[in-house]
């Protein structure tokens, strides 16, 4: 039976939509720091933050899940716990059952994570891989969007009613199960024969260039979480706008990365090794408006650039990990960068710390940044040059 890649590729990319779907009911917070008065606000606001954890956790172990778990298996049951496990606090008002559940819901997306996005480059490749590398990467923005927009609309109900988006991912299991065929059939034999030989370890080579993947993937998640807690702040304090109008900025950054993973396979194709570099000094620019501009229109135009720029820094490092990587190895590459992401995420206040130290001004965050993403560029551009070819640095 001939593969139908269209439908295939529905199906793959439908998994992406619930990836970043944790915070999708941070909107009831409020609600829950009032029914669970007894209780801390730090542990309230847990039980939103709890799956990173148990993400992080999962995600790490990702490589011996593999060797135990078939693909299939892991996505069905990540799936089943994230629509069973997600919707939970709809039924109980317990604080330890939601925030076991909560966390129950981090297992099942950190099983899904790594394979979401390495069957992509196991079966798919050239020009048709980068494209829905970058689509991948729409997909998480679209699903993040979708997700917090049907919780808010429950929310009118009640806060535990939020808890039901959740059973969206039935709806994306029906989809995996209907389009897209098991790693060992027949379908998809052919894309996958020289790994049922094999027991290849991970080379130097390979370790190396995904640790540093997974470095910069951590620099550029960090850098949008900066974004997310810097802009509201530095529109309010510069007397320029309002929170809500911080907010509105942050969401057109999002809407940003989107409209990046769309076109990222054409980009690609055209600019090949100089587009990272491109989209570094792009993103650099944007942060540098963010800091230097002094106006909302400035501050919203460069969060704007900056958003597209470092979603295509982020599709380039999947595709970049696919090109360099074997096929026995990129489930384990694509780990170290996912786990990359989730520190990179976590470490933000940190680094914002430090940075406040030697200079406590908001804009200087996004000044810092900005010159790091100019540096690798042009350490990108040097290296590239000495060993004149295509070298895959991010």
């Amino acid at each position: 039976m001939k593969r139908n890649n269209t439908l295939e590729s529905t199906g793959i990319l439908s998994l992406s939509l619930l990836l970043t779907s944790t915070m999708a009911i941070s909107g009831t917070l409020p609600a829950m720091l009032q029914h669970f008065a007894g209780h801390s606000r730090i542990w309230v606001e847990y039980l939103v933050s709890a799956p990173q954890i148990a993400m992080v956790i999962i995600i790490a172990l990702g490589p011996f899940i593999t060797k135990i778990l078939s693909e299939r298996f892991t996505i069905i049951l990540g799936l089943c716990i994230i629509g069973t496990a997600g919707s939970t606090p709809f039924f109980f008002d317990s604080f330890l059952i939601i925030m076991f559940s909560r966390i129950l819901l981090g297992v099942g997306i950190g099983l899904m994570n790594t394979r979401a996005v390495s069957m992509i480059g196991e079966r798919f490749e050239g020009a048709r891989r980068a494209r829905l590398l970058g689509f991948r990467q729409s997909a998480e923005t679209i699903g993040q969007t979708f997700m917090t927009l049907v919780a808010g609309q429950l929310l009118i109900l009640s806060w535990k009613s939020s808890f039901l988006v959740y059973t969206f991912s039935f709806l994306v299991l029906i989809l995996y199960l209907a389009f897209v065929p098991a790693a060992n059939s027949p379908e998809t034999i052919e894309t996958r024969k020289d790994e049922q030989n094999k027991k290849q370890k991970m080379t130097q080579k390979e370790l190396a260039f995904s640790l540093i993947n997974a470095a910069f993937a951590g620099l550029l998640i960090s850098t949008n979480v900066t974004n997310a807690l810097r802009i509201p702040g530095f529109i309010v304090d510069s007397g320029i706008g309002t929170a809500v109008d911080g907010n509105n900025i942050l969401s057109l950054s999002m809407f940003a990365g989107f409209l990046s993973g769309v076109v990222f396979g054409k980009m690609m194709s055209k600019l090949k090794r100089l587009l990272l570099p491109c989209f570094l000094c792009t993103g650099a620019v944007g942060l540098l408006m963010i800091a230097l501009t002094g106006s909302r229109m400035g501050v919203t135009v460069g969060a704007f650039i900056n958003g597209f720029s470092v979603a295509g820094c982020v599709s380039y490092v999947f595709t970049s990990l696919s090109e360099n990587v074997t096929k026995a190895s990129l489930n384990t590459a694509n780990t170290f960068v996912l786990v990359g992401c989730n520190l990179g995420a976590a470490s933000s206040p940190v680094i914002l710390k430090m940075i406040g130290v030697i200079n406590p001004r908001l804009f200087v965050s996004f000044f810092a940044y900005a010159v790091v993403f100019v540096c690798i560029a042009a350490a990108i551009l040097v290296v590239s040059h000495l060993k004149r070819g295509d070298v895959n640095v991010g």
